[in-house]
């Protein structure tokens, strides 16, 4: 008798992500009514697409930090600089990433130095009062 051993969805469809788990969820969560053999593989491999793409910039941002390994803000900052990444997960918040690396349009403006204008003094009167001059003398 030959013994066979048991060959999963993910190794079928060159997978590493579980397709078993994704096809349980889906059909648990009751998005429909019947979920079809290809519908996990399809999500598995989408989802595994994302991953694939945000650790791949995350691992060039903490190759150019000096890191041996990659941290919550070499992620943040990988999507960022990412044109697709950032809009498909801009909006997401990630947990001890730091702040977003932007500078406002309003602090990088140079302010124009105005022209400074001396203002002449009008000539004051002297406090000295002029003598009359009478007709006497």
């Amino acid at each position: 008798m030959g013994v066979t051993k048991k060959v999963t969805k993910s190794t079928k469809a060159g997978l590493v992500l579980p397709v078993g788990r994704f096809a349980r969820y889906l059909k648990a969560q009751g998005y429909a009514s019947r979920v079809s053999d290809r519908a996990p593989v399809a999500l598995t491999a989408a989802v595994q697409y994302v991953v694939e793409e945000v650790l791949n910039q995350a691992a060039i941002e903490a190759e150019n930090a000096n890191r041996g390994s990659i941290t919550p803000r070499h992620i943040m900052l990988g999507i960022q600089k990412d044109a697709s990444l950032e809009k498909f997960l801009g909006n997401m918040v990630i947990t001890s990433a730091g702040v977003v690396p932007k500078i406002q349009e309003v602090l990088t403006e140079k302010k124009k130095k105005k022209k400074r204008t001396r203002k002449v003094k009008a000539e004051q009167p002297t406090k000295k009062r002029a003598r009359k001059v009478s007709d006497d003398e």
